[in-house]
């Protein structure tokens, strides 16, 4: 569920002001999820619980591992 300007929340589940994630790719990304995630050029952001796609917005999903730190 990307936003039209290529970003992704979790602060409804993961707010910034409680949690720090951390995402990856999951091992049982098949080769075209894989392509995805890394076309996407996804990057964090330290002011909020989101990510933004630089490059081609996902459209498959794609399994990744969410690493969630309360501070």
């Amino acid at each position: 569920n990307w936003s039209s300007t290529g970003t992704y929340s979790f602060e409804t589940d993961y707010p910034i002001s409680t949690y720090d994630i951390e995402i990856a790719l999951d091992s049982t990304a098949t080769e075209e999820q894989a392509e995805a995630f890394n076309g996407a050029q996804i990057v964090g952001s330290a002011t909020s619980n989101t990510i933004k796609a630089y490059g081609n917005v996902p459209t498959v999903d794609i399994p990744v591992i969410i690493k969630v730190v309360t501070k």
